[in-house]
């Protein structure tokens, strides 16, 4: 049985506890935070992270925000190895690549050709088409369709997508729920080209 140590204690570490550890027959050795709740689900004990804890055991980075999730990462450099984490209702093809400390939610697919990078998140029900590159500590959140082709640069979340990126807001309203390449059944005109970044 594989254990691993669990670096926060937040809604992220939840889900990786209760939907991917347990359902994989893993076995949690230690949640770790360097500022624990008084009170955490289902009571679970939380120990402030030591070197000597950490060397024993590979170490998922169990934070939602990239930017803490990149400070944590880089603290930790040479001090531990890093899992990586697959539910086993995900799908992800033998011909992708998933970089170390990365998160896959269940029921994820990840096509031919792959390319996801480091302390990533692919949460619940994404899916990730052929030819896409996912760059480091990007967040893909539940349910978005990346269609073939498309890079995702560091640190990006499809949260802030909106902001700089004005036509996915027409995605969430139409429903198309994909950067297909074409639009036109919803506006007559196409996004062709056009890569979130």
């Amino acid at each position: 049985m594989n254990s691993l140590v669990l670096y926060g204690a937040g809604g992220h570490a939840k889900v990786i506890i209760y939907d991917i550890i347990l359902s994989n027959d893993m076995l949690l050795e230690y949640l770790v935070d360097d500022n624990p709740p008084a009170d955490f689900f289902h009571h679970l004990e939380i120990y402030k992270p030591t070197e000597e804890l950490l060397r024993k055991h590979k170490v998922i980075v169990a934070v939602g925000d990239a930017n803490a999730r990149e400070k944590i990462v880089n603290k930790l450099h040479g001090i531990c190895d890093f899992e990586t984490l697959i539910h086993r209702s995900a799908f992800v093809s033998r011909f992708s690549e998933l970089g170390e400390g990365t998160v896959v939610m269940p029921q994820v697919c990840v096509n031919a050709e792959v390319k996801i990078g480091n302390h990533c998140i692919i949460n619940t029900a994404s899916v990730i088409e052929h030819d896409c590159v996912i760059e480091d500590f990007v967040h893909i959140s539940s349910t978005v369709t990346l269609a073939g082709n498309i890079t995702i640069k560091k640190k990006s979340s499809d949260r802030n997508w909106s902001k700089n990126y004005p036509w996915s807001n027409h995605w969430r309203r139409c429903n198309c729920r994909s950067w297909c390449g074409d639009c036109k059944r919803c506006t007559g005109r196409s996004h062709s080209g056009r890569k979130p970044g």
